[in-house]
């Protein structure tokens, strides 16, 4: 319970300690006892960071426009992929009637693709 919750180990490069401190991905091996990464079904504090995901697609047109008011309603119907308690990927899952279910809002980070 008390201790270390990670341990980094880095290998002996130029830069590659300045790499894994101040970096969200590092450089090396990360040994993590908490959840450093994982999907989880989105909780109402996780709303902002699904809109900033999604909002550069809806600009563009790819995507339908979910403002945050209908995001909150429907927070249930999605997932959200963190690393590092940043959201990195999302997707949305409509359950229908006998058993059918739609995926939608299906989007990945740039920096994760």
């Amino acid at each position: 319970e008390k201790g270390v919750k990670r341990v980094h180990i880095v290998n002996p490069e130029n830069g590659a300690l300045l790499q894994e401190l101040y970096t969200r991905d590092g450089a090396g091996t990360m040994i993590s006892g908490d959840l450093y990464d994982g999907i989880h079904q989105a909780k109402i504090t996780d709303v902002n960071g699904i809109h900033d995901l999604i909002a550069p697609l809806i600009k563009q047109g790819t995507l339908v426009d979910r403002p945050k008011a209908v995001l909150e309603k429907d927070i249930h119907q999605y997932h959200v992929y963190t690393r590092d308690d940043l959201i990195v990927a999302c997707g949305q899952l409509k359950m229908y009637e006998n058993g059918y279910a739609e995926i939608g809002c299906l989007v990945v980070s740039p920096a994760y693709r």
